[in-house]
């Protein structure tokens, strides 16, 4: 392996562990707020027959009963890594779509880091209305 291939692993391995803490902040945060009752957060790379993703998610529970989630997924196709994020919300009559991020395609794995950086940043600043009253 070259080193320039070497630093650019490193940097993804960074940024996936960077992103992993800023999910842990964002759940941290959460539980402080009167309105939650539970908070799991978790961020995997898994490897499935498609290919390789990197899944994460901040998931609270409300204590009306309903859950908010921030999921971010971060696939590979051929030409290019995907980055997509979405705030949900949960509830007894299904799960609606409060925000969806702009799908974001990297087409070079040097420049995931930064990408990947900025939409887990935006995608956990978001909050939905039950959280800012």
């Amino acid at each position: 392996m070259s080193n320039s291939t070497e630093g650019i692993v490193r940097e993804v391995l960074e940024c996936v562990g960077n992103t992993n803490r800023a999910f842990r902040d964002a759940a941290i945060e959460l539980r402080r707020m009167p309105q939650v009752e539970n908070v799991a957060t978790a961020l995997e790379i898994m490897n499935y027959d498609s290919g390789p993703l990197i899944e994460g998610y901040v998931d609270a529970e409300l204590s009306d009963g309903n859950g908010i989630c921030w999921r971010l997924d971060v696939t590979w196709d051929s030409n290019s890594w995907n980055i997509r994020g979405v705030l949900e919300r949960n509830s007894a009559s299904g799960t609606d779509i409060l925000e969806r991020m702009p799908p974001q395609n990297v087409p070079e794995i040097a420049q995931l880091p930064e990408a990947l950086a900025r939409a887990a940043g935006k995608l956990l600043s978001l909050r939905p209305q039950e959280l800012t009253e």
